[in-house]
């Protein structure tokens, strides 16, 4: 995939998306983190990452630094999901059905 492809990839996936990983990034308990996942497996991927990193920068210039470390934390729940699947070799969805 080009540059191109990849940008045009994420605009969509936000257009589609952004509430979906808005709600995620505001969950705070562990089991509601669980259930949102399980029941929104397709959020498993690149893209929802790279949007709460892209909502923490807005968040730390906005100076909503508390609210920044919460949707910093969703974020590298969804990294470990896509490192752990890279580690084992799968889709990151099966991973998320077997960590949980």
């Amino acid at each position: 995939m080009t540059e191109d492809e990849k940008a045009e990839e994420f605009l969509r996936f936000v257009k589609e998306n952004d509430k979906v990983v808005q709600t995620f990034g505001m969950l705070r308990r562990y089991e509601d983190s669980k259930k949102f996942l399980l029941e929104h497996p397709h959020l498993a991927c690149e893209e929802s990452a790279n949007y709460l990193v892209y909502w923490c920068v807005d968040l730390a210039i906005e100076e909503k630094l508390q609210l920044m470390d919460h949707v910093a934390h969703q974020c590298i729940v969804i990294q470990f999901l896509l490192m752990l699947a890279k580690q084992l070799d799968r889709d990151p969805r099966v991973s998320l059905k077997s960590t949980y």
